[in-house]
This record gives C-alpha cells, structure tokens and sequence, in this order.
C-alpha cells in the first residue's frame, strides 16, 4: 500500500472519530439532562408528600372541612403517581443514553486506534527506501529467494 493511500486513509478515520467525538459529547449531555430530570421529579414527589401533610394539618386546624381535605388529598396522591412515573422514565433515559455513551466510547476508540494504525503504515520503512520507495512484487521477492536456497543446498553437498 502507497503513502499516500495510508496517510488518506488515516485522515479520513481522524475526520470520522471527530464525528464520532462529538456524537459522544451530546451522549454525555443526554444523559447529564435525563438525571437532572430524575432528580426533580423525585423532588417534586417529597414536595407533594409535605403537602399531603400540609392538608391534614389544615383539617386538625379546622381550616379546611373533610370534603374538601379528602378531594385535594386525591388529586395530590395522582399528581405524586405521575411525578414517580417520570421519574421512572427519567431513570430509564438515563440507563440508556449511559449505553449510547459506552458504545460511543468503544466507536471513538476504534477509530483513534485505525488512525494510529494508518499513521504507522505510512511511516516507510528502511529496506523501502533504499529500493527508491518501491515495493518489490512477489515475482521480484521470489527471484530474490532462489539464489540464496541454492547456494544453501551446494554447502550442504
């Protein structure tokens, strides 16, 4: 394989792994945003708990009658229920961009590695150099062989 051709390769995968970096960073974000909205809807169902507890006090002051403490009750036990499920929900984004991440992660690294492979196939060697930078056909390489095994054999005789 050419310099060239290597060297190609190598910036094509760098432009790639770019792409791919950056898909990671909005993975770190996904997932950074999912368990901040985890953590509020937790919050928000201790708040609702507080207040169920502000209603019963209500009730025990006689500033609100039974009636009306058992309707507000309802509707404060169905606004904690939804809250828990977007918790729940939020829980569940959060596993998911966490595998979206690992999986970005293993793509970033993937390429940065096939980068660094091109890079070290672009390094010519020695022996290329001093053949002017070309390499030697398999023809070339097997004629270059036969005269080193047959003098091999007449040493042996």
């Amino acid at each position: 394989m050419s310099i060239e051709k290597s060297e190609l390769r190598a910036a094509a995968i760098h432009d790639f792994g770019i792409h791919l970096d950056d898909g990671l960073e909005k993975m770190v974000l996904q997932k950074n945003q999912a368990m901040g909205a985890a953590i509020a809807h937790d919050r928000a169902v201790q708040d609702i708990t507080v207040l169920k507890f502000k209603v019963q006090e209500d009730v025990d002051s006689k500033e609100m009658d039974m009636e009306t403490a058992k309707i507000v009750l309802r509707w404060l036990d169905r606004s904690a229920n939804v809250c828990a499920n977007l918790s729940k929900q939020a829980q569940n984004m959060v596993l998911k961009a966490e595998g979206m991440e690992m999986g970005m992660k293993m793509a970033v690294e993937m390429a940065s590695k096939a980068v660094n492979m091109e890079k070290m196939k672009a390094v010519p060697s020695p022996k290329a150099t001093e053949d002017g930078g070309r390499r030697k056909t398999i023809k070339q390489r097997r004629l270059a062989e036969k005269p080193v095994r047959k003098k091999a054999v007449k040493k042996k005789a």
